[in-house]
């Protein structure tokens, strides 16, 4: 059994539940008291089992699925791209050094430091030079 009620001050609730206090009916005249309407009980659809289909394994690879390669970055200290940004600025390509530091969106190497993917990057970009 459920029942509802729908209370909107705190007066009617504490009319309410002194009625319900006293198992005595409470008063009609500030409650919203609706009857809820009846249901009716529904009986469970029977439903036949059906065995579920049962699909063919596919067939056995007769090799092993080779291991993918571990792939390791080697981070360069910032004494090594230092060195190597020297060794292109002896060359004579200052140029290309700057266009590095523009595309790797630094001022200065130094900035390089704290980034070690950036710093390993840049270097891997230096030796190709």
């Amino acid at each position: 059994m459920k029942i509802t009620v729908e209370l909107n001050t705190i007066e009617e609730m504490e009319q309410f539940l002194a009625a319900m206090k006293a198992k005595e009916e409470p008063k009609q005249e500030g409650f919203d008291l609706k009857p809820m309407p009846m249901t009716e009980q529904i009986t469970p659809a029977v439903v036949k089992y059906q065995k579920p289909e049962v699909l063919p394994a596919p067939p056995a690879a007769d090799t092993a699925p080779e291991p993918e390669p571990e792939t390791t970055i080697r981070v360069p200290s910032f004494d090594e791209v230092t060195k190597a940004a020297v060794k292109l600025m002896d060359a004579g390509r200052q140029d290309d050094l700057r266009q590095m530091l523009v595309k790797y969106g630094v001022q200065a190497l130094p900035e390089l430091k704290d980034n070690s993917i950036k710093l390993a990057d840049f270097y891997a970009e230096l030796e190709v030079m």
